[in-house]
């Protein structure tokens, strides 16, 4: 479980990576990988006890699976919840009533620096609890 744990860390690390290197270039995708990286760092957690989960949408269970049992994360789970809202928005057009949601046009500079942010501490802030709580190095 924790080999599996220390993977799906790593790739969130990459994203956050990917999200650094693209602010400036395609805000939109840097969204996206700020979104991803939270993700991945979630599907560490659920790995570490023994879930998996195939679903973008998995703060609910993040909140269910740690928060309630660890309220100090409730700080970053907020951040989860945020991110979560442009898993697709970020990457795909969608009709609207008042027109198509274009991802490349929706997201700043601003956004993109705010969310990869966001994302990092989120990151970062699980990863130390993770070590720290289940001895994932």
């Amino acid at each position: 479980m924790l080999e599996k744990a220390k993977i799906w860390l790593e790739r969130a690390k990459a994203d956050l990576k990917s999200a650094e290197v693209l602010i400036g270039v395609v805000p939109a995708d840097s969204v996206y990988h700020s979104q991803q990286a939270v993700e991945k760092a979630i599907k560490a957690a659920l790995s570490v006890k023994g879930i998996e989960v195939k679903e973008h949408r998995v703060s609910g269970l993040f909140y269910d699976e740690f928060v309630v049992l660890f309220p100090e994360l409730e700080e970053i789970y907020g951040i989860a919840v945020e991110l979560e809202k442009h898993w697709l928005k970020s990457r795909y057009p969608i009709d609207y009533s008042r027109g198509v949601w274009d991802p490349l046009r929706a997201y700043s500079y601003e956004d993109a620096e705010k969310f990869f942010e966001m994302a990092k501490t989120f990151v970062l802030k699980l990863e130390d609890f993770l070590v720290g709580e289940f001895g994932l190095k």
